[in-house]
């Protein structure tokens, strides 16, 4: 028995108002009265607005090393509120007080660490930042206090770039133990040029410079960046740049693009996509390399019919399937590649890379090569090559079931392409600088079974390099049921010349509430919207001038609880923006939800009308039930490029992406457009958000 009553407007006999207080002393025993009360209000039935983003403190840099007697700057960001204050303290288990340490210039944001004296006993000191928004939320450092000066070092971000001829690339310069703050000298050089034939700098600061590369290609095309430290000439750090032709290739091999994709984990499919978020270009070559188990050998296609040859094929001993493709891009413009199994595999998971400056053949140097084995490192067997310059590429596999990975690092004078700490595979390259032998190698933490593939391919003067806006990296992420946060991948990364844009689906009631990054980025959560069991369309960045990247670079995502179902992100570093701040403020955070009760071919969602005609929009759609399986912005000339990876028969839940939707659109022009997605069923709740960023003007 429940009793209605309205205790705004009406009174009650003492008999009754003690009935009343029994029945809820009943109902708070029972646990009912909160989710009653939830329905009820003295003003009708509307429900509680959703409640405010959780306010999150974030410490940089951290951790830090300081020498005694020594200061050290730091600052702090305040997540999901426009109140940036904090108030600092200071605490170590080993001293208190000025043990500890002291402040001085400090400010609402910002403070200076004073070290002691003398090294406590342990020599941690922890730098606490409380909101003054939510004092419950803070943020720390960790303080390792040292009795002598470590020796400063310069690194240069990103450190092997290709930058077209007459283009620009923005380098950053990171100095450790620089107590004088006053950061690095740079200078160009080049064994084939000199002055300004090696390009020329420009917005030249203590940390950062622009690069302008010179209007023709050097030779060789390698120009050196050097970052020298003003406190310290002795200590130095540089970049290799290679400088590319304006519409093809030339030079030493060049990376366009990489994409990395889920794992369908158990699940039997027949087709699975693996989308690039760009389109390829004349004569340059894409490699494909293919995880599965079971099925048959898997065969590559792509959407403008060019052709996929099969470099190797082989299984280890744990029933794991390796195969490598390439592939001249004669039909220029595929985005949407196919591998396709005559009999279903399950635990497929994909990943493919564009490269320039290759052999127009894509032609193959020595013979291609599997090797497997149970350690902490990973060989992928001797190739011996013929011809000087080549192209090495590199697949691996972690295929244990214990153990699961931490972290991935690429062998001796290798970059990492792609590394899914949560799927377990990676790819990495090198340019062979001599013929020779090579045995491409990794590193996997922790030690468990392990399979790598790896082929050497020519280098040549074919290929076009990417005009205007476009994605380099692409790594589709997928978040598995049970997995707690925060959690921290890796993203390897090449520009800086534009954002790290990502897109994800957040399951319902658990939003992402921080992304940080371990090259100190700052990271800006453009919203989140949620259509109710869709879970959040969630959109973030780190829109500044020169966001630093690297091919070891880390990203730690924090949630506020465990993972039940499971949730997606999408990482796509982003070139050749225009003028800053990239991010397109009148679009803003786009975003519309809806419910849809019966079938219909297509979903018209949210709209977007950019500032700039050469721009970029990103857009994620989260849905209830079954699945996304496209998208068209209604624009002659400028498609919705469609980025999720969907699979036949479509795996359910976390797996390969979810059922969700993800989309870019190129050059979309400034008269507006409205994203209409593509379902194979009805979609119930649905939440759609998009953001642009300007293109060069």
């Amino acid at each position: 028995m429940i009793l209605f009553f309205d205790s705004c407007t009406r009174k009650h006999s003492p008999w009754l108002l003690k009935s009343i207080h029994r029945w809820f002393a009943l109902l708070v025993a029972s646990g009912l009265l909160l989710s009653c009360l939830g329905l009820m209000s003295c003003g009708g039935g509307s429900s509680a607005p959703p409640p405010p983003p959780v306010i999150s403190v974030s410490v940089s840099p951290t951790p830090a090393t300081v020498q005694v007697s020594t200061t050290e700057n730091f600052s702090a960001t305040v997540s999901n509120t426009t109140n940036q204050n904090v108030t600092w303290a200071l605490s170590g288990t080993g001293c208190s007080g000025a043990a500890c340490g002291t402040f001085t210039n400090v400010t609402s944001s910002t403070v200076t660490y004073n070290a002691p004296a003398s090294v406590p006993n342990p020599a941690l000191v922890t730098l606490t930042a409380t909101s003054t928004a939510d004092t419950t939320k803070s943020g720390a450092a960790a303080i390792t206090l040292t009795t002598t000066a470590q020796p400063i070092s310069v690194s240069v971000s990103p450190p092997s770039p290709s930058v077209q001829v007459s283009q620009m690339a923005n380098f950053t310069a990171t100095v450790d133990n620089d107590s004088q703050n006053k950061g690095v000298a740079w200078e160009l050089s080049g064994t084939g040029c000199s002055g300004a034939t090696c390009g020329t700098l420009s917005n030249v600061a203590a940390t950062t410079v622009t690069y302008t590369a010179p209007a023709a290609v050097p030779t060789p095309p390698t120009v050196t960046l050097k970052a020298t430290s003003v406190t310290d000439t002795t200590k130095f750090g540089t970049a290799a740049i290679t400088v590319t032709g304006a519409g093809s290739g030339s030079g030493a091999p060049a990376l366009v693009q990489h994409v990395s994709h889920s794992n369908t984990q158990g699940q039997s499919v027949n087709s699975y996509a693996v989308r690039f978020v760009f389109p390829t270009g004349s004569g340059n070559c894409v490699f494909v390399a293919v995880q599965s188990s079971g099925g048959s050998i898997p065969m590559v296609s792509d959407d403008k019919g060019n052709t996929y040859t099969q470099v190797v094929n082989n299984t280890d001993a744990t029933n794991t399937d390796i195969t490598l493709f390439k592939a001249p891009i004669s039909h220029p413009g595929s985005q949407n590649l196919q591998v396709a199994f005559t009999n279903a595999a399950e635990f497929v998971a994909a990943e493919a890379s564009e490269f320039m400056n290759v052999d127009a053949a894509c032609t193959l140097d020595g013979t291609a090569t599997t090797n497997s084995g149970a350690s902490t490192q990973l060989t992928a067997g001797n190739i011996t090559t013929s011809a000087s310059g080549d192209l090495i590429y590199a697949f691996g596999v972690q295929d244990g079931t214990t153990n699961p990975i931490k972290s991935w690092t690429a062998g001796s004078g290798f970059a990492l392409l792609g590394a899914d700490i949560s799927d377990s595979h990676f790819t990495e390259w090198q340019i062979q600088s001599a013929a020779g032998a090579i045995n491409p190698s990794a590193t996997l933490a922790p030690s468990n079974n392990w399979f790598m593939a790896a082929m050497a391919i020519k280098a040549g003067s074919s290929g076009t390099a990417p005009n205007g806006i476009h994605g380099v990296h692409d790594l589709h992420l997928s978040l598995h049921a049970g997995q707690g946060f925060p959690f921290t991948v890796q993203f390897p990364c090449t520009t800086s010349s534009g954002p790290i844009v990502v897109i994800g689906n957040a399951e319902p009631g658990n939003d992402f509430t921080a992304l940080t990054d371990s090259n100190g980025n700052h990271w800006t959560k453009r919203g989140a919207v949620s259509g109710g069991a869709s879970g959040f369309a969630d959109i973030w960045d780190t829109d500044m001038a020169a966001t630093t990247c690297s091919p070891n670079m880390t990203v730690t995502i924090s949630k506020s609880g465990v993972d039940t179902i499971g949730s997606t992100l999408i990482f796509i570093d982003v070139s050749n923006c225009g003028p800053q701040p990239c991010f397109d403020t009148e679009v803003g955070f786009a975003n519309l939800t809806g419910d849809q009760t019966s079938p219909a071919t297509n979903v018209p969602a949210a709209s977007a009308k950019p500032t700039t005609a050469t721009g970029a929009c990103f857009a994620a759609m989260g849905v209830d039930s079954n699945s996304i399986i496209g998208v068209s912005s209604g624009l002659t000339g400028a498609p919705a490029l469609f980025l999720s990876s969907t699979a036949n028969p479509e795996p359910l839940d976390f797996q390969d992406d979810e059922n969700n939707g993800y989309a870019v659109v190129y050059n979309p022009g400034t008269g507006g457009f409205t994203l209409s997605w593509v379902e194979n069923g009805v979609l119930n709740g649905w939440a759609n958000a998009i953001t642009c960023y300007k293109g060069p003007q």
